[in-house]
């Protein structure tokens, strides 16, 4: 394949730049007609992943919290019965 310098002006290859970003956000499902709408919708879902991260981790501790009460009871419940108490 033969290489070839194609020479281009400054608007010609700026019209050229923006057809392919369109081209591109297009297919990928953004409407690049209303860039507001498309910038509040990923906010929205930047707040959305935030959220889930949040509640994960509380999750995870809430978890933690059953496991080691049920070990405490199981243990309460051993020593209970070892000492012969009821």
């Amino acid at each position: 394949m033969e290489k070839q310098n194609i020479i281009l002006s400054k608007d010609e290859l700026k019209a050229l730049a923006e057809d392919v970003v369109t081209k591109t956000l297009t297919g990928l499902g953004f409407d690049t007609a209303h860039p507001l709408n498309v910038q509040r919708d990923l906010q929205y879902l930047r707040d959305w992943r935030h959220t889930t991260e949040s509640i994960r981790g509380k999750a995870i501790v809430v978890a933690v919290g059953i496991a080691v009460v049920g070990l405490c009871g199981i243990l309460w419940l051993g020593f209970k019965t070892l000492l012969h108490f009821r």
